[in-house]
């Protein structure tokens, strides 16, 4: 009679066991039932609720968070954390995974993101493109510093107006990566037609502001053939050039008596200028592309981690003119690097070519435009900025090849000189006639000792 009480008790705590464990099964099937159901209501809000009103922005949003956690919690490989995954339930894969009923649901709330996702894209072609138009015309009219020197209009406006979306991209880039690609497309082909614009009538625009070549211009390169048929006067007054080449190499066009030359600038500062500009244009774009396209290490992992955190009218744009660190992701730096060679991959060759003009007539100029890549390249350094460090290393190597032949040359022509007074023998009498900021550059640009400059050969 003993034994068979036990075995009841035993039956009995076993059925506790088990009616515990449905009850929380009964409760988890539930909870997922209730993550994955998704009114009506808030489906036709997707689909009909205007996307850049603010107050339909928050419902949108709301909406898809909704959208999101269903899809994430039927299928696992969305972007929802892992941890968060396992604890919504932990049977998933071996009963909720394979229910029929959630399967369908999964192929319905995709074609609900797909259709809402198709609607942003249409939505964002547009903005995107009334946004840049609108800028194309500030651009248009021309725009000039306080002193009379080129500059490009900022964008920041136009940033602002953009960066509320950046929550609906975010939906994009976690639940269809293919759609994310094609919006980020729509956004660099305009992008890339307004810089092109806008850089290359900067460019043409201290062009135009930069000084007319003179004979001085030749004066210290003594690679240059002198004319056989040079008069006396010239003969005469070539002691005067010295002094007048000082001015020259320094930018400094008040020493010019030309009337004509007044107000205009040096082949090197006309690239510093344009340099500057375009530096902190590329500089700044890649900072509002690292938010709107979410390019950038943050403090959310997903979607709802971002709805989260604020709601639309209260997300702030960064400020976008101070250095990132590196990013430490380096599937997620190469994209970022491929994005921006997308938009400004002409600007390399505009400013190879802008180099190439600037030392055409006068060499020396190279001094200038060398200093101007380093001040730049140094900043950069330990940022994120890799498209601007690459290819501005990379334009500083080159011209640094070609300055130091031309220095190579110089100096053979140098020695290859016959000189009447004895006092200037050697390279250093004719070394004294440049600046010293032209004799430091030289230095480095062609890596001299101070040994080897002192006592030439």
């Amino acid at each position: 009679m003993a034994e068979d009480i036990a075995h009841i008790e035993e039956q009995s705590q076993g059925l506790q066991v088990q009616t515990a464990n449905q009850r929380t099964l009964k409760k988890e099937l539930k909870s997922l039932l209730d993550t994955v159901s998704i009114s009506a209501t808030q489906l036709e809000i997707l689909k009909q609720e205007p996307l850049e009103s603010k107050n339909a922005q928050i419902r949108i949003e709301d909406a898809l968070m909704s959208l999101y956690k269903a899809l994430a919690t039927i299928d696992p490989s969305i972007g929802m954390h892992k941890e968060e995954n396992d604890r919504a339930f932990s049977y998933r894969d071996e009963t909720i995974g394979s229910m029929r009923a959630l399967q369908d649901k999964k192929d319905d709330y995709k074609m609900d993101a797909r259709m809402f996702l198709g609607r942003l894209r249409q939505f964002l072609d547009i903005k995107f493109k009334a946004e840049l138009m609108e800028l194309a015309k500030t651009s248009d009219k021309g725009m000039t510093n306080d002193d009379g020197r080129p500059r490009i209009p900022g964008h920041d406006q136009a940033y602002y107006r953009l960066h509320k979306f950046s929550g609906f991209i975010l939906f994009a880039k976690d639940i269809d990566r293919a759609e994310y690609i094609e919006i980020g497309k729509l956004y660099q082909r305009p992008t890339r037609e307004l810089f092109q614009e806008q850089f290359r009538d900067h460019i043409f625009a201290w062009k135009r502001i930069t000084r007319k070549p003179t004979a001085d211009d030749t004066d210290l390169i003594f690679t240059v053939p002198e004319k056989e048929s040079e008069s006396v006067k010239t003969t005469a007054v070539r002691s005067l050039t010295v002094k007048r080449s000082h001015g020259r190499i320094r930018g400094d066009g008040s020493k010019s008596k030309d009337k004509s030359q007044e107000g205009k600038v040096y082949w090197h500062e006309a690239f510093s200028g344009a340099l500057l500009e375009t530096f902190t244009m590329i500089f700044r774009e890649q900072n509002f592309i690292t938010e709107l396209f979410h390019l950038m290490q943050t403090i959310y992992a997903d979607f709802p981690d971002f709805i989260n955190i604020a709601k639309p009218d209260e997300r702030k744009l960064g400020d976008l003119g101070v250095k990132r660190p590196m990013d430490m992701d380096k599937s997620r730096a190469k994209e970022l690097f491929e994005f921006m060679g997308e938009v400004f991959g002409f600007w390399v060759q505009d400013m190879q070519n802008f180099v190439d003009w600037a030392i055409k007539i006068d060499p020396l100029q190279g001094v200038g435009v060398l200093r101007a890549m380093e001040e730049k390249i140094v900043f950069l350094e330990d940022s994120n900025q890799e498209f601007l460090y690459q290819n501005l290393k990379k334009l500083h190597a080159r011209l640094e090849g070609l300055f130091n032949q031309f220095v190579d040359q110089q100096v053979q022509a140098i020695e290859d000189t016959k000189i009447k007074l004895k006092k200037r023998k050697g390279v250093l009498g004719f070394v004294r006639v440049f600046p010293v900021g032209i004799i430091h550059g030289s230095l480095l640009a062609c890596k001299l000792t101070l040994a080897e400059f002192c006592n030439p050969t």
